[in-house]
């Protein structure tokens, strides 16, 4: 086995430009671990050298469950540059996407509710990630989503738990995931990481980026304008409020944004709550363990609720209630038997203006709503 100081290398996980990951073992404390490996030719470069002390300081900085754990790192001075992490099992969402398709949107909501913490804990500590993206953000066996890779941090107050305010600011990142000012240089801040994770959110959904260009260049124009194609385009099922979430990050001012990643947070839970999530963690567990199982019962549990939702709009006598749930009914589950039944109310509820009728209308509608409300429900 080849050895870096006591750590024992098993095989490799994963490499880059900006180095390599292995799996390892810590013989002194008996555990496997993570090491991530800055390449010689980087760690002869002194801005390479710093940045790798602001990941190892931001990391350690930043503990929080859906953050990557740092144990150690070899310092500064030493000629093998590496960070010893913990070793994390499943896939990033990178290769979940590859492996399973496209997210339902109620693990998609559940990722990015998770990924909002980190980034609050994050942005709390003067700190942003500048690169989140599917391949740093890990979906693990037991559902836990973590936020990794802090190779480009930046920190964007004075008294960040990190140095650097006052360097100039490189243009660095991913293209497709770069906000625009992150691709101007100028005026970074938590709302950077916020338009990083509505083009996350898009591509779980879709597969696809909302800002494309046949350069990087065409991606920034694209972003800067604000110029993409509505993911129901793709994903007729996601809801609206789903759909509005994305928007709000992908605003190309920053000041249009979400302010604080916990705003986000707080929108995706909403949703998610409209979709009946009870428990974010169990969902992702779930999905983690089989997932085309769970986007089954995700599927039929948002029938379900929905149709609830269109029975509480007839009682309600709301028309254009029951209209809207009946519409997002008929894209989910076009076969439902019970959508006739739906209309069969929303007609009634519509001859309420109709005063000769009055009467006709509330004995007939209390007569449905009772039916339906007794039905059973047909997914």
């Amino acid at each position: 086995h080849q050895q870096i100081d006591r750590y024992l290398i098993r095989r490799v996980l994963g490499s880059g430009a900006m180095g390599s990951v292995y799996a390892a073992w810590d013989p002194k404390l008996c555990r496997e671990v993570a090491l991530k490996v800055v390449p010689t030719r980087l760690s002869q470069q002194p801005k390479a050298r710093e940045r790798f002390v602001r990941e190892a300081r931001a990391i350690a900085a930043v503990r929080h469950p859906n953050v990557v754990e740092i144990y150690d790192y070899s310092g500064i001075d030493s000629p093998n540059l590496y960070l010893v992490i913990e070793k994390l099992d499943g896939q990033d969402l990178y290769a979940t996407l590859h492996r399973n398709g496209v997210m339902g949107e109620s693990v998609a909501a559940a990722i990015g509710h998770e990924l909002c913490m980190a980034l609050q804990t994050l942005h709390e500590t003067g700190i942003i990630h500048r690169d989140l993206k599917p391949e740093n953000v890990f979906l693990n066996q037991n559902g836990r989503v973590v936020l990794t890779d802090f190779g480009i941090v930046k920190a964007v107050r004075e008294d960040a738990a990190v140095d650097g305010y006052r360097e100039n600011t490189d243009v660095i990142g991913t293209p497709g995931f770069m906000a625009p000012e992150l691709m101007s240089g100028r005026g970074l801040g938590p709302a950077t990481d916020i338009f990083a994770l509505g083009v996350l959110l898009y591509n779980l959904v879709t597969q696809r980026l909302p800002f494309d260009g046949a350069s990087p260049l065409e991606i920034f124009k694209a972003a800067a304008a604000g110029r993409y194609q509505d993911p129901r385009k793709f994903a007729p099922m996601l809801s609206r409020e789903f759909c509005e979430v994305i928007d709000a990050c992908l605003q190309p001012s920053a000041r249009r944004r979400p302010r604080t990643a916990d705003m986000v947070r707080q929108s995706l839970k909403a949703v998610l709550e409209e979709l009946g999530v009870v428990d974010v963690r169990d969902d992702l567990n779930s999905y983690s363990r089989n997932s085309a199982a769970f986007e089954s019962f995700a599927r039929a549990r948002v029938v379900r609720r929905v149709l609830s939702q269109v029975k509480v709009a007839a009682k309600d006598h709301d028309a254009a209630g029951a209209a809207r749930y009946r519409a997002r009914l008929q894209v989910l589950d076009p076969y439902n038997e019970e959508i006739a039944e739906v209309s069969g109310i929303i007609n009634l509820i519509a001859l309420r203006g109709k005063p000769r009728r009055l009467q006709q209308f509330r004995s007939m509608v209390t007569d449905r709503v009772q039916l339906l409300m007794h039905s059973g429900v047909h997914t």
